[in-house]
């Protein structure tokens, strides 16, 4: 149970990584104007909703008997 948990954890934690590091990226690309404001205020409303989403499926996941569903 607790290595399933440490798997799951770990996962999580990475697609986080992923987002964060995307959303990096389009500052990144908005500063050095590869980017117009309007694609660069897309990428941050998609990337806040991914990671929102990434935080709630983390927290259902360790917090609540719906980690029983994956067993």
């Amino acid at each position: 149970m607790r290595i399933f948990e440490g798997i799951g954890l770990i996962i999580y934690l990475i697609l986080a990584l992923v987002i964060i590091n995307r959303q990096l990226q389009a500052k990144r690309g908005f500063k050095a104007k590869k980017i117009n404001e309007q694609v660069y205020q897309r990428l941050t409303k998609r990337n806040l909703i991914l990671l929102t989403l990434v935080v709630i499926f983390l927290l259902l996941f360790l917090y609540t008997p719906f980690k029983m569903i994956f067993i």
